[in-house]
């Protein structure tokens, strides 16, 4: 996979998140990893990524505003949502291009990636 690629993890839940990052990053990604919402926004401003996946449970920000914020910053920018929360809303956000139901297996977000950044 192309290093290139810059992908952001967005989730309060610390073990998750850092289990994502490892799987990825032996993928080949570029990650970076925030434990909330607030963060991701500062984040956002500063840098440029190919593909934001966010929590969509977050303490005061969640990933309706991360995916917004993101959005507005790099329009053509990937924005994954995840829960586990069964949103049936959460699919047809406007700044959802896909949504991942909780739980998933690290082998169907390393496929939708591919395929998605292939395109």
């Amino acid at each position: 996979m192309d290093s290139s690629y810059k992908i952001l993890l967005v989730d309060d839940e610390l073990m998750l998140l850092e289990l994502m990052k490892k799987y990825l990053t032996d993928q080949g990604y570029s990650i970076t990893t925030c434990s909330n919402g607030s963060e991701a926004l500062r984040i956002i401003n500063k840098a440029d990524f190919s593909v934001v996946i966010s929590d969509l449970r977050m303490g005061e920000v969640n990933g309706f505003t991360v995916l917004r914020h993101y959005k507005e910053h790099s329009p053509h920018g990937i924005g994954i949502l995840y829960t586990g929360t069964g949103r049936p809303d959460a699919a047809s956000h406007p700044n959802v291009d896909v949504f991942l139901a909780k739980p998933f297996e690290l082998f169907q977000l390393r496929d939708l990636l591919s395929q998605l950044l292939e395109e």
